[in-house]
This record gives structure tokens, sequence and C-alpha cells, in this order.
């Protein structure tokens, strides 16, 4: 077998074994699921491109995957400014749920939110996506320890901002 066709089964075995998690990761992220594919797609043809530059263990792997997919999402978020289209989603998404879990939903969001920039991402990759702490500070490319101080500070000011609204004693 050659080179470039094991690199190929490389990048299509990373791509098959992290793709649903991708998908929502950039639609968690995106204005609305066209956002998100388009941020995919991107990102994979950056991926295929790069081959080479894919690394050969899984969890490695993984890290680059959402790398490349960060990096897009920063790039179209940064181009697209929120406006009604998530208002809109977050309505119809909110329409379908109980009114205890809406308010449960909004407090967190809100307290989120509310976190610096590089708090909440972390907090994000962390719950939402599964990372490790570690892993999540690769990714943001900050040291572990920092990650590690960043989440703690996270952690004390969404307690207290869900404790203000009685949803932590």
């Amino acid at each position: 077998m050659s080179r470039r066709a094991t690199r190929d089964g490389h990048v299509e075995a990373a791509i098959a074994a992290n793709l649903d998690d991708l998908l929502a990761y950039a639609e968690r992220r995106a204005v609305d699921r066209g956002d998100a594919a388009d941020a995919l797609g991107d990102a994979l043809e950056i991926v295929w491109r790069r081959s080479a530059k894919l690394p050969t263990e899984p969890l490695a792997a993984r890290m680059y995957l959402f790398g490349v997919l960060r990096k897009v999402m920063l790039n179209t978020n940064r181009s697209r400014r929120r406006g009604s289209a998530a208002v809109q989603r977050l309505h119809v998404e909110l329409q379908a749920a109980p009114p205890e879990e809406v308010e449960v939903r909004l407090d967190v969001a809100a307290a989120i939110a509310a976190l610096p920039p590089e708090h909440a991402e972390l907090v994000r990759l962390v719950h939402w996506d599964g990372f490790s702490i570690a892993d999540a500070a690769a990714l943001l490319g900050v040291n572990p320890s920092t990650a590690r101080g960043r989440y703690a500070s996270a952690r004390a000011a969404l307690q207290a901002a869900l404790t203000e609204h009685g949803r932590v004693r």
C-alpha cells in the first residue's frame, strides 16, 4: 500500500471517528445550521489539504480536527455578529422545552455568556464537548495550569450566578 493511500485511510478514519462530535461542536457555536455545515466543510477541506499534519494517535488527531474547526468557527463568527437568526433559533428551541427546563437553560446560558470569553470557551469544551481541561488547554493554546486556574474561576463564577438564581445551593 502506498504512503498516500495509508495517509488517506488515516484521514478518513479520523474524520469518521469524530464527525458527529465535530458537527455538534460547530452547531453549538454557529449562528445557524447552514453556518455550522459550511464551517465543518471548510475545516474538513483544510484537513484534507494538510493531511500530512494530521497526527496518527487518535486523541491527538481528534484535538487537531477540533483545533482546525475552532479556527474556522472563529473566522466565521468574527465575520457574522450574533443577530436575529440566533434569537429566532433560541426562541424556537425554547418553545419546545418544558417551562422549568427553559428557565434553567436560560440561567445557565446567561451565566456562561457573562464569563470572560476564554473562560466560557473552556467551560464549553469541557462540559459540552467532553474534553479534559488539559486537552481543552491544548486546543486553546494555553498552559494546562492556566486552564485549570481559568476553569476554577469559571466554576466559582457560574456557581455564584446560579446560586443567585436559586439553581444551586
